[in-house]
């Protein structure tokens, strides 16, 4: 089952923590004293860097049971920004340099990506190239992993390697530019974006990893991303320029196209990621206000637009909904907070010593 897949596009990937630092709110309040403990039905993997410069490692921590202390994931350190989780819990993805030695960690270093069990032990590469590999994301079913390639300075692509089978599908073409890629649902297709840099036209198309179909969703170009929803819909944006600050309006489309509606409008940018409650039925947005800074806003969908505004929500960014609906885990100042699904009842995860990125929430509790 080895072919060279055609096709193209990707969603502008929602990088963990794109853009922020723990730096960004110093002045963040300290952890509650006494934090009342809510079940999370699940345990929240966060990155946590452990040394400095050219020495820094990630080192994986989860949340107990009940969200408030903070144990070790994963006994192996891990270098690099880019981390994931298999959904059922045994595989770590991570990426490093191909190289080692002086310069290695330089920017702009080409990175392989290695996998590794979650409970120690040696990590393998999944496949080596002399192309630059980052952002590893799991299918629900923890059996494919789609990432991305960087070729040169202005093209991209997307590939697809199934772990039990080493070795990619790419996603490539030749001629055009690819990003992204986003798991649909309970399923092996791929949702990202392909286009052209050179006249900045891209469209959302769909690769099957079973079978290599690509599906191109038409009339898709003046959207911005693309990422399927636990009911199989697509969120997208645009971005209405003639408007100082700039106004963006956050839609769903049908699995196909086929129908859009208008579930959002905000002068705030979606810069820091976003999470869907697991019935579909309410978003968190990370946005960024020009005078307010990064907030995390959540909302339920209703049958008419959501104006979101600066007022509204908590100072932070990359929110992760946990699995059973009803808390919000998120980034601000130094550490990795919680809030209720409306919002209420902030805290602080105990064990949090900043500057963490948020990986996953799995639904098995950890503890």
């Amino acid at each position: 089952m080895r072919a060279s897949l055609l096709g193209a596009g990707a969603i502008v990937a929602l990088a963990l923590g794109a853009g922020c630092s723990g730096e960004r709110d110093t002045a963040a309040p300290a952890s509650p004293a006494q934090a009342a403990p809510v079940a999370t039905n699940g345990a929240l993997v966060f990155a946590r860097p452990v040394g400095g410069d050219l020495a820094r490692r990630y080192e994986l921590v989860q949340t107990d049971n009940r969200g408030t202390a903070a144990t070790r994931f994963a006994r192996r350190l891990f270098p690099d920004d880019y981390v994931a989780v298999s959904p059922d819990g045994t595989t770590v993805a991570f990426t490093r340099p191909a190289r080692t030695g002086k310069g290695a960690w330089e920017l702009g270093s080409p990175h392989d990506i290695f996998l590794a069990p979650a409970s120690g032990g040696e990590p393998r590469r999944l496949d080596r190239t002399r192309i630059d590999e980052r952002a590893p994301r799991f299918s629900d079913d923890s059996r494919w992993i789609v990432y991305s390639h960087s070729i040169g300075r202005e093209t991209s692509s997307v590939g697809i390697s199934e772990l039990g089978n080493p070795g990619p599908w790419d996603v490539i073409s030749r001629n055009g530019d690819e990003s992204g890629g986003s798991w649909g649902p309970g399923s092996h297709r791929v949702l990202y974006t392909h286009g052209s840099f050179l006249n900045g036209e891209y469209d959302l198309y769909v690769t099957d990893a079973d079978t290599g179909e690509v599906t191109r969703i038409p009339n898709t170009s003046e959207y911005r991303g693309g990422s399927w929803t636990p009911t199989g819909e697509i969120v997208v944006t645009t971005i209405d320029e003639a408007i100082r600050p700039a106004e963006t309006s956050v839609w769903l489309l049908a699995g196909d196209g086929s129908e859009r509606r208008l579930v959002a409008t905000t002068l705030g940018r979606l810069e820091h990621g976003l999470a869907f409650a697991p019935d579909g039925g309410a978003m968190a947005l990370g946005l960024d206000f020009k005078d307010a800074g990064a907030r995390v806003v959540s909302f339920m969908l209703g049958d008419a637009p959501v104006d979101l505004a600066a007022a509204m929500g908590v100072p932070g960014w990359s929110p992760l909904w946990s699995p059973d609906g009803t808390t919000i885990a998120f980034l601000r100042g130094s550490g990795v907070w919680l809030m209720d699904a409306d919002g209420g009842d902030l805290r602080r995860v105990e064990g949090s010593q900043g500057a963490e990125r948020l990986v996953a929430w799995l639904a098995e509790p950890g503890g």
